[in-house]
């Protein structure tokens, strides 16, 4: 927590210098000119018309705090089991049901660009005994959201620094990782296609051949049904991950597939009930529920 103090006071000094630095007029010491002096933003969403787009890019305020937040269940028939089936080879090989996500300070920096100050956070194996609540993995991130050629993108960079303590007894250091979903809505139709594509690249406190760089492509189909429903399904099979053991040597992990409904209760208020399993082993016990929750304030 000493790290995220540092980084809010660094950040809230610098807008605070940022405005004494502002030339002001002669009558700058009135309410009604300190309003007008407040920095003004466009409004994006003439750019990003999706809800679920809109919903996981964050509020369009100056100033706010974004939220996702995710419970990872158990399988269709055991959803609220303390355990995960694992259905990827290159998942984690510890992964109890959990309830987790970010909160995150975000700042309006231009019209498309935004700061993104936060911390994990998790709740491990909800409902169950020896359930326990905890502040992890601190990070600071950079986004873009903007429109070009039709297409609708986001993006989002961040490093991050492992706390929680089923990451640093496996020696996790820090990540880097970048995110990147571009969605082309076909006209005077419900459909959405998108695809997101991904990186990230871990960092050890010491060395333990483990996972090292991971890519992914998702492809994506939506169709909306109305102004708050609409239903995504997602290709998970092209994902490729090497371990630090034999960095120069890409594994393709196993084809997945996430299918799921999106509720827009409001502009800042998403939530995706979803499950996911695997193709070449479909079977019940083998998949995964979840729930997750964009909350904008």
């Amino acid at each position: 927590m000493k790290t995220i103090t540092g980084f809010l006071v660094l950040f809230f000094a610098f807008n605070v210098q940022a405005q004494e630095a502002t030339p002001s007029s002669a009558t700058s010491t009135t309410i009604n000119s300190a309003t007008e002096s407040t920095p003004k933003r466009k409004d994006i969403d003439q750019e990003i018309t999706n809800a679920r787009l809109r919903a996981t890019s964050g509020a369009k305020k100056l100033l706010s705090i974004q939220t996702a937040l995710t419970y990872n269940g158990g399988s269709i028939q055991e959803p609220l089991s303390k355990e995960r089936p694992q259905l990827n080879v290159g998942a984690l090989e510890y992964d109890p049901a959990k309830i987790a996500g970010t909160v995150a300070f975000k700042y309006r920096a231009t019209d498309h660009d935004n700061i993104l100050l936060g911390v994990g956070v998790g709740w491990l194996t909800p409902s169950h005994e020896g359930q326990k609540g905890q502040v992890e993995n601190p990070y600071l991130g950079y986004g873009r959201v903007f429109k070009a050629a039709g297409l609708q993108n986001v993006f989002t960079a961040i490093v991050q620094r492992y706390t929680a303590a089923a990451s640093t007894k496996r020696h996790f250091a820090y990540e880097y990782g970048m995110n990147h979903t571009i969605l082309k809505s076909i006209p005077n139709t419900k459909w959405n296609l998108s695809a997101n594509a991904s990186y990230s690249r871990e960092f050890y406190t010491q060395y333990t051949g483990g996972l090292q760089d991971q890519f992914s492509l998702f492809p994506s189909v939506e169709y909306t049904l109305n102004k708050t429903f609409s239903i995504r399904t997602v290709y998970r099979g092209l994902t490729f991950y090497n371990m630090a053991s034999a960095p120069e040597t890409f594994i393709h992990d196993d084809a997945t597939e996430s299918t799921g409904v999106g509720i827009s209760v409001t502009r800042d208020l998403y939530l995706y009930p979803n499950v996911q399993w695997v193709w070449a082993d479909m079977k019940a016990e083998k998949t995964t529920v979840a729930l997750t929750a964009n909350i904008n304030l």
